[in-house]
């Protein structure tokens, strides 16, 4: 495989109403605290670690200018959207960021929604992996090993809305079903589409290896996928938005506060699973071992936390980490799996 390593190991669309919700399973949590208890806890979590003695420090993004300035501001933001609707916010809430990696579980969701999880499992695994999340590995099946890798990520765009005629129709569809699933409006950000054309050297390199050795992505044009790779990547979210997202999710696809059913129950299962065992990328053995929430932080500062049946939680602060993690987003991901009740 070319020399590389592998590794072993806005309103609510109107649609069918939801079925009953099925009985909890065990990864949904039981004795839960009332929502103005979470508020109350989520907030002295933020306090602590984005007040004046917090030492928690990272780094700003390298490579693409516009996440590095952001880093240098000291922006911190967070949301909570429960299954109701409800809402709780805090910080520079009406700061907008573009979503880079963390697109990636909401593309899976999308392909899987429409093609199907059996068709998703031929395309990508589900294993964590201690490798570079850009790293050019497959597993023994041949597949990307995971969907919230960039080669996963990759592979899954290939199929989201392929049937359409250009990146633009393909990025038009993907921001209204979004838009649409939570109640919000999503845009893409060109000066950061941009940048990451012009100096994501790495994806050119990984869409044409993916291309000679990944049977399903024999037939692309690299620059034809990557113009709607980065598009996807590009997307732009305040928190309270991407916290619908996350809260869709939890709710097993039914939008938040209604009875719409936005993705199918397998679609949005078979997404959380992916954050639950893949989600921490170099730590997520041990997170799951440790029985750590579905969690997914991105080079962007953006970090997802979805809590079954309950709520999904945003969070942006985008100082990163070595693995391209926000470093406060995963601070508070690992205090709340932490306090919640099993």
């Amino acid at each position: 495989r070319g020399g590389a390593q592998q590794d072993r190991g806005p309103k609510p669309e109107e649609s069918e109403a939801a079925p009953p919700s099925p009985a909890p399973d065990a990864g949904v949590l039981s004795d839960f605290p009332s929502f103005e208890k979470l508020e109350a806890a989520l907030e002295a979590m933020c306090r602590q670690l984005h007040g004046s003695g917090s030492k928690l420090s990272g780094r700003s993004h390298g490579r693409i200018s516009q996440l590095a300035r952001k880093a240098n501001r000291g922006l911190f933001a967070a949301a909570m959207c429960d299954v109701n609707g409800r809402l709780w916010e805090f910080g520079d809430k009406n700061e907008f960021f573009t979503l880079q990696d963390s697109i990636y579980p909401f593309v899976y969701a999308l392909v899987c929604n429409d093609k199907g999880s059996s068709t998703v499992k031929t395309l990508v695994g589900c294993d964590a992996s201690d490798m570079p999340p850009n790293a050019m590995t497959l597993n023994q099946a041949n597949k990307p090993v995971n969907a919230l890798m960039g080669a996963g990520g990759m592979v899954l765009a290939n199929s989201l809305y392929d049937s359409a005629e250009s990146p633009a129709e393909r990025i038009r569809l993907a921001l209204e079903k979004l838009g649409t699933s939570s109640g919000s409006r999503f845009t893409c950000d060109m000066p950061t589409y941009i940048s990451a054309n012009a100096s994501s050297d790495h994806h050119f390199a990984l869409a044409y290896w993916l291309k000679s050795c990944v049977p399903s992505m024999r037939g692309i044009e690299p620059p034809k996928l990557l113009d709607f790779f980065f598009q996807l990547r590009s997307i732009e979210s305040n928190c309270a938005n991407l916290a619908r997202l996350c809260s869709l999710l939890a709710n097993g696809g039914v939008v938040p506060g209604t009875d719409t059913r936005a993705f199918s129950q397998e679609s949005t299962e078979c997404t959380v699973n992916q954050l639950r065992v893949c989600g921490m990328k170099k730590e997520a053995k041990e997170w799951t071992e440790s029985n750590g929430l579905p969690t997914y932080s991105s080079e962007s500062g953006a970090t997802c936390v979805v809590v079954p049946g309950h709520f999904g939680l945003a969070v942006y602060a985008p100082e990163i980490d070595n693995n391209g993690s926000s470093v406060a987003g995963i601070e508070i991901a690992k205090l709340l799996s932490m306090s919640l009740p099993r």
